[in-house]
């Protein structure tokens, strides 16, 4: 009898420490994740704010005399340059490397992807694809 609720004893704190785990494990995950999703949204803020803020300024400028630092052509030509296609480019092209770098799951995709992939660097006969094997192999 005693071995009997010694044995559920056990079974009971081994299921109350399977329960801590979990929650310790999604207590990790909901933190990577509030990392991830505050990553993304401070690149796109980075990038998209300026893009923003220079809309406005040419909007209130339809209506309003230009101050003379927008009265440079230059000026003109390289703000809108680079805040209208320069920083949204850099955000598409930081956004893979953050998905590559926060998800798991996206990576091990991408590895399986470009593996799967038969590269056109060989000859006729294949010869350098398998040296390439042989060398993967050793």
């Amino acid at each position: 009898m005693l071995d009997r609720v010694r044995g559920l004893l056990d079974k009971h704190d081994s299921t109350f420490k399977r329960k801590e785990a979990m929650q310790h494990d999604d207590q990790n995950k909901f933190r990577r994740v509030s990392v991830t999703i505050g990553m993304f949204t401070a690149v796109f803020l980075a990038c998209y704010l300026p893009c923003f803020v220079l809309q406005s300024i040419y909007f209130v400028l339809l209506f309003q005399r230009r101050p003379d630092l927008l009265k440079s052509s230059g000026f003109q030509r390289y703000a809108h340059l680079t805040f209208q296609f320069v920083f949204p480019i850099v955000n598409a092209a930081i956004n893979p490397c953050l998905y590559l770098l926060r998800m798991p799951g996206y990576r091990k995709w991408v590895q399986g992807f470009t593996q799967s992939l038969h590269w056109p660097l060989t000859n006729s006969s294949g010869a350098l694809h398998n040296a390439s094997k042989a060398v993967d192999e050793i």
